[in-house]
């Protein structure tokens, strides 16, 4: 079943973590490992957060065990594009310019998501500045 976990929807996902049918840390290890495996061809994740993303995932884990209520979107990994603040990371736009430009704070839908339970596991591609095209090639993290 863990090869599949991606596969599922958050909906789906969630409710396995709540009901244990799987962990929030075995779902976010089968979301980092379909993103080792497919990222150097389509260069679609910039910033992985893994170790953040598995520190949140035991929390929730630990959270479920002591009979706390879980959100909707209980243990599911997501990831916003580089446009999109995550705390303690860097907003790049896709620029070189912008390469240390740390969050100071979440953007209001990565709280959203957050206050729901779901794990931000990285930042994901766009192209420079968001200037042209649908496509995954940016000037500070090059092509696929």
């Amino acid at each position: 079943m863990r090869d599949t976990l991606w596969k599922m929807t958050a909906r789906a996902q969630a409710t396995a973590v709540r009901t244990g049918e799987v962990s929030a840390v075995e779902l976010a290890e089968a979301h980092l490992a379909r993103i080792a495996e497919v990222n150097p061809a389509v260069n679609a994740v910039t910033q992985l957060l893994a170790e953040r993303a598995l520190d949140e995932a035991a929390r929730t884990d630990r959270g479920r065990a002591a009979g706390e209520r879980l959100g909707p979107l209980a243990g599911v990994p997501f990831t916003v594009k580089e446009t999109t603040a995550i705390e303690g990371v860097p907003t790049t736009y896709g620029a070189k310019r912008f390469r240390n430009a740390v969050a100071h704070c979440d953007a209001p839908p990565v709280s959203r998501l957050r206050a729901a339970g779901g794990i931000p596991i990285g930042h994901s591609n766009i192209p420079t500045l968001i200037l042209a095209g649908i496509h995954t090639r940016s000037e500070l993290f090059g092509t696929p």
